[in-house]
């Protein structure tokens, strides 16, 4: 009922989307939808690396790269410098507001980033 075709704000319109999302979780309608990420354009991404070196990590929740399941249960988010992280409307956003919100819920996570990846496979 919310309608915000005519708001020139992103924020309400984000939050309808955010709504319409939680409605189909709530009625069991959610279905993951994972997609070929165009913007890889240098073949790496971090991500990727991570997924092929850990079985139990999935590109599953539209709000984190990649998360970690045991029992068919989220026990870990993994947070890395690729697509999401540009994506963000900040660096604030990134690196502040989106752990001070996992802290809240009490979900655990994780950062990684590039550059360290690639010191450790030359170590």
């Amino acid at each position: 009922q919310l309608n915000v075709e005519d708001t020139l704000n992103e924020g309400p319109k984000i939050l309808k989307q955010y709504m319409e999302y939680a409605q189909m979780v709530s009625d069991g309608k959610f279905s993951k939808q994972i997609t070929e990420n165009e913007e890889d354009s240098y073949g790496f991404q971090l991500k990727t690396r991570l997924q092929k070196s850990n079985a139990a990590l999935f590109n599953e929740l539209p709000f984190t790269d990649l998360v970690e399941k045991q029992n068919s249960q989220y026990s870990s988010l993994y947070l890395t410098d690729d697509n999401l992280f540009f994506q963000s409307l900040s660096a604030k956003e990134a690196h502040a507001y989106w752990p001070i919100n996992f802290e809240k819920k009490a979900w655990k996570y994780r950062k990684f980033y590039s550059r360290e990846y690639w010191k450790n496979q030359r170590d």
